[in-house]
């Protein structure tokens, strides 16, 4: 599909020779600048082949007057085409109108060989052949700004030989529309599958002109080209990737928008409330305390001078010294006494208040950023949450970038013989962390709970066990989901980004329900996947999260069993990822598992492998925090190297091989692509445990710094929100990004700090509030 790149270049410069066979414009020394193009090398992969790069030589050297001719012949078929389906729709329904597009055509290419400013302004706009098609530079955008300003409010004024001073308005409106045009095989599909290959190419057209008849002219236009084809391939423009932009004030609000505004207000107009009573009844109570404290406070000092009146140095020093511990204790107490006397007054307050309490915008923050912790907190875990949801974002820093980058041919040599990209290609693993964290806390937590209940399985409420899971994952996930597709349109615009539900994410529409229910990572993505794709992680955890009490009671009842199943349960799954792999010769690590994302990445049964690891390290866990393990240092220290070895070999183990330079067997592969998840899990495993059981050293205090408390808390609305703002810039931008190390950096500290900011506020307008009335209405 490459090859279109470089036939897709005289595809932008047929209007321009259209508009110079008038004799008014001349644009020879442009032509004498392309003539000069000759391939000099072969591209690497992603980029342009060698008989690519000589046709498009060929091409831009041939005959001017012959391609002026073509173009001018090809958009007189057009209007021919237009012309003819008027005439019947004149005798269907008495229509006289010639089609507004086939008029609008025909004056934009009158004005144009009269050199006219406004016109020009049209041709200005197209997209250009950039330089390095070698390196894979697909994305030509043009300039959407200025297509977008004719006929409208345009800032900038341009006039040709022919123009004057115009007092009337123009007579056309210029529309951006972002095409795709391919080479394709026999089959009438583009060459090697993949429609991501295609040239994206950035027209201005009259915005009477519908995206119809937009592809139908376009194609019109590649007609000439087709000579220059192998007989069983020819140049098509790809229709459903059509896109044609309108000015963003102008788009219709749908339904659906105007609900989630009104939602979004609602809660908007709760926040403020319930933040302006607790502040009204939180200063109340702070001035009420404080008078208080004031008053004891003279007390005390009216003891103090009589002590130190009364004696000498002894009972002075006493008597300082208790004094200050007093003041201290006062201003305490005080704030104890205001903090207590407000949950006293807080659950005496009637049941409207109370639930209007749960939006305050300052209660919530502070509990977000409160960095104290409670006995028994696993603390370093929250350093491993931000270190893991960190990485994620790296690799989509990279992943969603993929289709603004104009270099990537230049990036792919380059990752090969990069070894500091391998965090980049094994970033997936990332992932494998939250797995087995969740399974070792939920592990963990469930027994330490029974304990506290004395050991009875049927003082569990298991109904509960499922809606507070149901209910403090799904408010979000669905409030978060119908945000960005009803409003995602609205909030900005530029070449590439939707301006419609369906092109947003198409399928949102009808398969938000797999979502809701936490299936749609069971279908394959050509029948639908679900909304969100990277949503896939949550449909995975909470699958293991239903199943997993059938492990939790088999473990409590016989310990022996419950291991035994588990690990059976573990076997099963790396057994049948290596027998997937030798079936279907898959390739190792990231790039095998990107052949079949559907089929292996998303799948419950591939995925579940962290999460037994983590279920096994959590009843390890609670096993050894019952018996007090104290180790000695050597076991430790042997602990910490092999997980450290296998952590490291997993990152950058494959370096090698992901360049090309070593060849592993199919076997070895599927070896590999069996048990490197379940390793890293239980690599994570080991440091969670060694840090609880004081054998962290300065692993745990690094994990364990108090800032990465507030930060995973907002970790899950990190993992919801973080592609959204992503897209959101890249689809905005007016130009195509060539990246290095560099800007990829840049482009990471931008999007975590953005991500995190945009959690903040997802969880304290959406989270926060939907967990503190459960905590209302369960009486807690």
């Amino acid at each position: 599909a490459a090859s279109s790149l470089s036939l897709a270049a005289l595809l932008l410069l047929l209007p321009l020779l259209a508009a110079a066979a008038g004799g008014e414009v001349s644009y020879n020394s442009f032509w004498r600048r392309l003539d000069s193009f000759r391939p000099v090398a072969d591209a690497a992969d992603g980029g342009v082949s060698r008989p690519t790069l000589e046709a498009a030589a060929r091409l831009l050297s041939a005959d001017g007057a012959s391609l002026r001719q073509a173009a001018l012949e090809a958009l007189e078929t057009f209007v021919r085409a237009e012309q003819a389906a008027a005439s019947f729709a004149v005798a269907s329904d008495g229509n006289e109108s010639i089609s507004a597009c086939a008029n609008h055509t025909v004056t934009l290419l009158m004005a144009l060989s009269k050199g006219e400013g406004w016109a020009l302004k049209f041709l200005d706009s197209d997209a250009k052949p950039p330089a390095a098609l070698a390196y894979g530079a697909r994305l030509w955008l043009g300039n959407y700004d200025q297509c977008m300003a004719v006929g409208r409010s345009d800032p900038i004024e341009i006039y040709g030989a022919a123009d004057e001073h115009r007092s009337d308005p123009l007579p056309i409106r210029g529309s951006y529309c972002l095409l795709a045009a391919a080479e394709t095989g026999g089959s009438g599909r583009p060459a090697g599958g993949l429609e991501s290959s295609a040239l994206r190419l950035g027209l201005c057209w009259p915005d009477s002109c519908s995206p119809a008849q937009i592809n139908n002219l376009t194609q019109l236009l590649l007609s000439p080209l087709q000579k220059l084809l192998p007989a069983n391939r020819s140049l098509l423009v790809l229709p459903q990737a059509t896109q044609c932009h309108q000015p963003r004030a102008q788009l219709p609000w749908t339904r659906a928008a105007v609900f989630m505004t009104c939602l979004l207000s609602l809660f908007g107009g709760f926040m403020l409330l319930g933040t302006a009573f607790d502040l009204v009844r939180t200063y109340r109570l702070s001035w009420r305390s404080l008078c208080r404290s004031r008053k004891q406070l003279l007390v005390n000092e009216d003891e103090e001078a009589d002590a130190e009146t009364a004696t000498a140095d002894g009972i002075s020093a006493a008597a300082a010294d208790g004094g200050g511990h007093l003041v201290n204790g006062i201003a305490n107490g005080g704030h104890e006494t205001a903090s207590s006397f407000s949950a006293i007054a807080a659950d005496r307050l009637p049941l409207p208040l109370r639930l209007l309490l749960c939006f305050s915008v300052l209660t919530n923050a502070r509990k977000i950023a409160d960095v104290s912790h409670s006995e028994g907190t696993l603390t370093c875990v929250h350093g491993l949450r931000f270190l893991s949801m960190s990485w994620v974002i790296l690799g989509h820093t990279y992943y969603f970038a993929f289709g603004s980058l104009n270099n990537m041919g230049q990036l792919y040599a380059g990752w090969q013989n990069d070894w500091t990209f391998q965090v980049i290609a094994n970033a997936t693993v990332s992932v494998d962390s939250f797995f087995v964290l969740s399974g070792l806390l939920s592990t963990y937590l469930f027994f330490r709970e029974l304990q506290r209940m004395g050991g009875g399985l049927r003082k569990i409420n298991w109904l509960m066990f499922y809606v507070h899971r149901y209910w403090r994952l799904t408010p979000p996930y669905l409030l978060v989901m119908a945000t960005y597709v009803s409003l995602f349109q609205y909030v900005y615009e530029g070449p590439m980004y939707p301006q419609a539900p369906a092109a947003i994410d198409p399928q949102c529409p009808t398969d938000w329900w797999k979502n809701a229910l936490y299936i749609n990572n069971l279908f394959s993505a050509e029948s639908g996947a679900g909304c969100m794709g990277w949503s896939w992680y949550l449909a995975n955890d909470m699958q293991f999260y239903i199943v997993s009490p059938l492990l939790f009671c088999l473990l409590a009842i016989k310990p022996a069993l419950g291991v035994g199943v588990t690990s059976a349960l573990l076997l099963a799954s790396v057994t049948a990822m290596g027998i997937h792999s030798t079936v279907n010769g898959l390739a190792v690590g990231f790039f095998g598992i990107a052949q079949e994302f559907s089929g292996i990445y998303i799948k419950p049964w591939f995925r579940a492998t962290p999460y037994l690891v983590g279920v096994l390290s959590g009843y390890l866990l609670h096993r050894l925090k019952e018996r007090r393990w104290r180790p000695n240092r050597l076991l430790v220290a042997l602990l910490w190297l092999v997980a450290a070895g296998v952590a490291l070999s997993i990152v950058y183990g494959l370096y090698d091989v992901d360049g090309g330079r070593v060849k592993l067997s199919q076997n070895v592969a599927s070896l590999y692509n069996a048990v490197y998840r379940p390793l890293w899990a239980a690599a994570v495993a080991w440091v969670t445990i060694a840090c609880v059981t004081g054998n962290g050293g300065w692993v745990n205090s690094l994990l364990s710094q108090p800032l990465f408390a507030p930060l995973s808390r907002l970790t899950y609305c990190a993992y919801l929100v973080h592609p959204v703002v992503m897209l959101a810039y890249y689809l905005s931008r007016r130009q195509a990004m060539v990246w290095d190390n560099f800007s990829v950096i840049h482009a990471f500290l931008g999007n975590c700090a953005l991500a995190y900011m945009a959690a903040f506020v997802a969880s304290l307008m959406f989270e926060a509030p939907l967990i503190g009335l459960e905590r209302v209405l369960r009486g807690r």
